[in-house]
């Protein structure tokens, strides 16, 4: 929490979670929002699946985006210091293009304006979960090495969270998260 006591108190830092699927991207966040008493915003599509069936097109994705957007527009007018997404519309690219191999024109303007300031991004080295809303356990390489090309390509840093245990990753988060903070204090200054 270091990092919080000293960065500029009216600035607003948006956190992006991202990975592969079944990677603890939800409860990862959930307790980094504890941990700095800040909200977090919950994955949209999940919430969107949930409601309307596991089977999408490329107009969900697009429903999906918008409703990403909201959850975040509200949790910003609420952020203690930190905003913290599980996901991001970056997960819906990575998603859109291995679906359809195109993105639609809502997800387009919203990565035009992709204004995340830092990333942590999610090892597939944890288990596998099933979940009825999960579609490709066989792909978690293949996604994780796009997943890093595309961090790499945003303007934002990252860390990368690896580890089988829970705490430690929770930790390391921590750790990138006030590292990160205290680096912009030091721009600040």
């Amino acid at each position: 929490m270091a990092g919080l006591e000293h960065h500029h108190q009216n600035r607003i830092f948006r956190i992006g979670v991202i990975g592969p699927e079944s990677t603890g991207k939800s409860k990862l966040t959930e307790a980094l929002a504890l941990h700095y008493h800040t909200c977090w915003v919950q994955e949209y599509a999940r919430v969107y699946l949930e409601k309307n069936g596991p089977r999408y097109t490329q107009e969900d994705l697009e429903r999906i985006t918008s409703g990403q957007l909201m959850a975040e527009q509200k949790a910003f007018a609420m952020a203690n210091q930190l905003m913290i997404c599980d996901t991001t519309v970056l997960v819906i690219k990575i998603w859109s293009l291995h679906s359809y191999g195109s993105i639609g024109p809502k997800l387009e303007e919203a990565l035009n304006q992709y204004s995340f300031d830092f990333h942590l991004l999610t090892n597939t080295d944890i288990p596998w979960e099933h979940d009825p809303l999960r579609e490709h356990p066989h792909l978690r390489d293949f996604f994780m090495s796009w997943y890093r090309k595309e961090a790499l390509l945003c303007k934002a840093p990252y860390v990368e969270i690896k580890g089988e245990d829970f705490k430690g990753r929770l930790e390391q988060s921590i750790e990138a998260i006030d590292t990160y903070l205290l680096s912009q204090d030091k721009l600040a200054n």
